[in-house]
């Protein structure tokens, strides 16, 4: 792969020596002109392209169908995963328990939390890492729902899906993840059998920018769901009853109430086809090896690290122990990087080189 060349069309990347993917993913210049043709056909003819739009939205929902290995039916779009998680646990009070982790992402917890569930807590282990026998352990003792993120947003530990989804399978737990600090960086075991709902946001590592999120749910799941909550999407036909059963969508699109949002969709369905064409198993091997290239040179620089995962744990975020001095010394070198109390979070994308790497050493070590 040319990475150098691809790496030109994110100006983001160009501009600073950006290691803040965790916060925020860099959009190429294919994905802003096809937000700004958009923008200047509703400018000069309004709706009229409305059956454009609509194949777009159909072209996107396949794309993460086949990213996620399911149907495009099972697939539904929203504006974030707080949105989703919202409303999949306001569908689901028919269960009871719910299992949770300690400082997990707030939108992975807040809406079981606010809509009455029972929770049960684990903690992180001393090394960020999330003990699976205290998930069975938790399990055994009846938990209907766990709600976990596959990425640990403040230490890049990477949960696996496969052995968790099996574990909930064997104690009939329903499993949802919030998959937005992985989802395209990393490689996502399919969805059916294993995961229940998976719901990311698109503006980190999918690079397409803010307002759009995707929701697969599992379709035994969706015909258990009391979904209260409905708009004129929701309706097979836009003319038909609006009391009868029959006439609200069985797909997940019936999670999408109101009118589609177009210029997301537009990004979000470019953004997913750069990705594709550059292809997401070259991606996955990228991010892997810039990430194990930051975590060696920060070990070999002196520089202590907080993310010490195995290879089957880590992603694309790591770990490493620093303090405000340092990082406004980053700052003013236009380094970017996420700083927290007394570490700053780092984290690589495809787009990045090892020469950014580099530069954040020296400018901690210079």
């Amino acid at each position: 792969m040319n990475w150098k060349e691809i790496r030109n069309n994110y100006p983001l990347i160009t501009k600073y020596t950006y290691l803040d993917n965790a916060r925020t993913g860099a959009i190429s210049t294919g994905t802003a002109d096809a937000l700004k043709e958009h923008i200047d056909d509703f400018l000069i003819d309004g709706a009229l392209h409305r059956e454009q739009w609509i194949e777009v939205r159909k072209s996107a929902r396949n794309k993460v169908g086949e990213i996620l290995g399911s149907q495009s039916s099972e697939i539904g779009f929203l504006t974030d995963v707080s949105t989703g998680m919202s409303l999949v646990a306001a569908a689901m009070k028919k269960y009871k328990k719910v299992l949770l982790i300690a400082d997990d992402f707030p939108s992975v917890g807040i809406p079981w939390i606010r809509s009455g569930f029972e929770i049960t807590w684990i903690k992180k282990e001393h090394d960020l890492t999330i003990d699976f026998e205290k998930i069975e352990e938790a399990l055994k003792g009846g938990i209907d729902i766990l709600s976990i993120s596959w990425v640990q947003y403040n230490s890049g530990y990477k949960i696996d899906l496969d052995i968790l989804g099996d574990l909930c399978l064997k104690y009939e737990t329903k499993l949802i993840v919030d998959g937005t600090q992985g989802f395209c960086a990393l490689p996502v075991i399919p969805a059916k059998s294993k995961v229940h709902v998976f719901v990311s946001s698109a503006f980190k590592w999918m690079t397409s920018g803010y307002g759009i999120a995707v929701i697969y749910i599992d379709p035994e799941l969706r015909k258990d769901l009391a979904f209260e909550a409905g708009g004129w999407n929701s309706l097979v036909d836009f003319f038909g009853s609006w009391e009868s059963a029959e006439n609200y969508k069985d797909t997940a699109e019936f999670i999408e109430l109101a009118h589609p949002k177009y210029a997301n969709l537009i990004t979000l369905n470019h953004a997913l086809r750069e990705l594709q064409e550059i292809g997401l198993a070259k991606i996955h091997e990228r991010v892997t090896n810039l990430s194990k290239y930051l975590q060696s040179n920060l070990e070999n620089a002196g520089i202590e690290t907080l993310s010490n995962f195995s290879d089957t744990e880590c992603s694309g975020i790591r770990l490493m122990r620093g303090n405000k001095d340092i990082f406004n010394k980053l700052e003013s070198e236009n380094v970017k990087v996420t700083f927290r109390e007394d570490y700053f979070r780092v984290a690589t994308h495809f787009y990045n080189e090892e020469e950014d790497i580099d530069r954040l050493i020296d400018s901690i070590m210079g």
